[in-house]
């Protein structure tokens, strides 16, 4: 009898503990997704006035950042390497002034914030490059990259060979 008891409170509480666990394990892997920051980057092609005073089209490294919570930028480097990436400079921004691009640099929430890449960094590694590594470039897969580090422990990796000047880009760079 008292075995048909104890199966018989199984039935009952069995299927109530489980939702509970259920429950409460999804609730905290959604209130987890909601404090991650969810960052994504892209290289692109802005227009800013040059030393010069006239109109040049320059790298940005644009990072928008998703979440509803700020995020902060507390460094930039550029890599370069197929297989095993080796740093090519500590940091991969290129300010004007000196002040203005002090870490931390600050995502807004919900936003895309754009920072100018050191163009002649990436010209002068691709100027270097080996036969074996421009042999290796035609195949498609990225030569130089970005790695972005935030606050929070998060990396971002992104490729960046059209961050290389587009009028003299080398083919196997991906010359369009």
């Amino acid at each position: 009898m008292s075995s048909q008891l104890i199966s018989a409170g199984l039935a009952v509480a069995g299927p109530i503990l489980l939702s509970s666990f259920v429950g409460a394990v999804s609730g905290l892997w959604v209130f987890r997704q909601q404090n991650k920051e969810r960052l994504c980057a892209a290289v692109t092609w802005e227009w800013r006035q040059g030393y010069n005073g006239e109109m040049d089209e320059e790298p940005y490294l644009a990072i928008q950042n998703t979440s509803s919570m700020p995020s902060y930028l507390v460094g930039a480097r550029i890599m370069k390497g197929y297989l095993w990436r080796s740093q090519v400079a500590k940091y991969a921004f290129d300010y004007p002034e000196v002040t203005d691009g002090n870490f931390p640099l600050q995502l807004k929430p919900a936003s895309v914030t754009s920072f100018p890449l050191a163009k002649y960094r990436f010209d002068n590694e691709a100027a270097k490059a080996s036969r074996w590594t421009q042999l290796l470039g035609r195949l498609g897969r990225n030569y130089f990259w970005i790695e972005v580090r935030t606050l929070a422990g998060r990396k971002l990796t992104v490729g960046a060979n059209d961050a290389t000047s587009f009028q003299k880009r080398p083919k196997w760079l991906g010359k369009g």
